[in-house]
């Protein structure tokens, strides 16, 4: 995932120049986390496949959620959504070492 990061950061990046920082490193945390997902093995020690991969779940949806707006007109979807993003971006700062 280092080496992702890294090339977000490079000025040879071969991706479109239109892309903004935080798309770039979007895309790649849930692509990296999909591959993630795939693999179950390979999760935290103490929890199970089935609880790492609810996990995993909540970090992508907040990560694909947050990117691409809420776009709800009901205030309490809007309400829940906000709280499922919240959900999602603090499991990844629980479990970022894991990743």
């Amino acid at each position: 995932m280092i080496k992702k990061i890294k090339n977000i950061f490079s000025s040879t990046n071969t991706e479109e120049d239109d892309t903004c920082f935080c798309d770039k490193c979007s895309d790649s945390t849930i692509k990296h986390l999909k591959k993630r997902r795939k693999n179950l093995s390979e999760k935290p020690e103490g929890m199970s496949q089935h609880q790492w991969d609810i996990i995993l779940g909540k970090i992508i949806h907040a990560f694909d959620r947050a990117r691409s707006g809420t776009g709800l007109r009901s205030k309490a979807r809007q309400r829940v959504l906000a709280e499922q993003i919240k959900e999602g971006f603090e499991l990844f700062r629980v479990h970022y070492k894991d990743l």
